[in-house]
């Protein structure tokens, strides 16, 4: 398949010095535009109102039980997939805690172009202060 993806941070530089910008696969392009989600507040981008992940603004509201805020990233994340990132299907989300200020998101899927299977693994550090 051919690299038709701008990769991301788009270095604008090389453009205007008449070079090109970098292309990448669809699995790299997927898995950026992911980590572009889970990092984005909701209403961040004028343009797209609800895009971003709401676990940045909801955490000062859940008890930090373990399980209610695992799968509560679960299906927020689920449904986030389903709504931004139409290259991908068949998922299985999975989130665990290493301690207190970190999450790991691990993500597996396949390509709905050439239906190749991938993983992903997110390590989302959290301030400790959203937890108190």
């Amino acid at each position: 398949m051919q690299n038709k993806y701008l990769q991301l941070p788009l270095q604008l530089n090389e453009l205007l010095n008449g070079g090109r910008l970098s292309r990448i696969h669809v699995k790299d392009s997927i898995k950026q535009h992911i980590w572009l989600l889970v990092n984005t507040y909701q209403g961040e981008h004028s343009h797209k109102p609800a895009y971003g992940f709401p676990l940045w603004e909801q955490t000062l509201r859940i008890n930090p039980n373990s399980q209610l805020l695992k799968s509560h990233i679960e299906l927020s994340l689920q449904q986030y997939l389903t709504q931004f990132e139409t290259r991908m299907h068949q998922f299985n989300i999975a989130v665990s805690f290493e301690n207190e200020n970190h999450i790991t998101i691990s993500l597996k899927g396949c390509t709905v172009y050439c239906n190749q299977e991938f993983n992903i693994d997110y390590q989302l550090l959290v301030h400790p202060l959203l937890y108190k």
